[in-house]
């Protein structure tokens, strides 16, 4: 999470809850591989209870 993680204004415990798994870079050629990819992301997203 990047800035995030580092901003000293954030409790820790909160940047322990906020935080998903890491999403790897996209090297898609296609437009359905990248379909696939940020289908990929927005489920890490949901998992993580950042996104309904």
């Amino acid at each position: 999470m990047g800035k995030l993680q580092d901003d000293v204004r954030i409790d820790k415990t909160l940047k322990e809850v906020i935080q998903m798994p890491t999403q790897a870079d996209s090297a898609a050629a296609d437009v359905a591989t990248l379909k696939t990819d940020f289908n990929a992301l927005l489920l890490k997203l949901k998992n993580a209870g950042l996104m309904k």
